[in-house]
């Protein structure tokens, strides 16, 4: 259900006086936000390319990640 709302909702919404989020608050702001100081789950990619962009080679696995500081964007 989490998978079928994201991909009709496709992106965050942002208006001068409301915010309509991809995913529910309880995620983007909690479990899944990368605030300061927090250590989250997340997926690692590593794809190597060669001289024409090409992935030569593809690695995912698991991580741990600690943001340092919260940046705007």
């Amino acid at each position: 259900a989490l998978d079928a709302e994201a991909h009709r909702r496709v992106t965050t919404l942002y208006f001068p006086d409301e915010r309509i989020p991809l995913h529910p608050a309880v995620l983007s702001e909690g479990a899944a936000s990368l605030l300061p100081g927090e250590t989250r789950p997340a997926a690692l990619w590593r794809i190597d390319l060669d001289g024409d962009g090409q992935a030569v080679a593809t690695y995912v696995r698991r991580a741990l990640v600690r943001s340092r500081a919260k940046l705007d964007y």
